[in-house]
């Protein structure tokens, strides 16, 4: 049996806050780490388009929604981006 470990999460507040589709509003994030998984679930979904494979996998850790996700400003997307992958090295 194998041991579950807590994962690591951040809480990003955003620079923007947003309103959701769902007419609340999201002034911070809580990411977990990305998984192989959700890398491949992505992969799957955005066949041949790195960059709509990386910002599935944004919006799944953040558990947004795309059309959420893609709302946020740039800024914050990037805060997001360094915690998720440029802590990955």
């Amino acid at each position: 049996m194998s041991k579950q470990v807590e994962q690591p999460t951040n809480r990003i507040k955003l620079s923007h806050p947003i309103n959701l589709g769902s007419g609340d509003l999201l002034e911070e994030v809580t990411l977990r780490r990305v998984t192989a998984g959700d890398h491949r679930k992505a992969a799957a979904r955005c066949k041949n388009d790195p960059v709509a494979t990386e910002y599935a996998v944004m919006a799944m850790v953040a558990g947004l929604q795309q059309e959420d996700f893609d709302a946020l400003d740039w800024e914050d997307v990037q805060l997001i981006r360094g915690f998720l992958f440029d802590s990955a090295s």
